[in-house]
């Protein structure tokens, strides 16, 4: 994750998604609802995902991505954010 190099562009889109009252809420209710542990989703947070990721910021985030983390990306925020948990757990 090349993008969180302090001073970078993409560091600093970062931490404007992440200071998102929109975000907060997707990992909350995700660690909430066990999506971090290999958990399905609920219909409302796959919404929330969708809504979130129409948005500006977001757009600006994936932007400031590498080719990698875009593809990374394909499986939706929720499994970017929590693959490598997911990776560790099936091993």
């Amino acid at each position: 994750m090349d993008f969180l190099r302090q001073g970078s562009d993409g560091a600093k889109r970062a931490a404007d998604l992440m200071g998102s009252p929109q975000f907060q809420n997707i990992v909350r209710r995700s660690v909430k609802e066990g999506v971090a542990q290999g958990g399905n989703a609920s219909k409302e947070l796959l919404k929330a995902q969708a809504t979130l990721a129409k948005s500006k910021r977001y757009k600006a985030w994936v932007n400031a991505l590498g080719k990698d983390d875009r593809a990374a990306l394909q499986a939706g925020l929720l499994g970017y954010l929590f693959q490598d948990k997911i990776l560790e757990q099936e091993q």
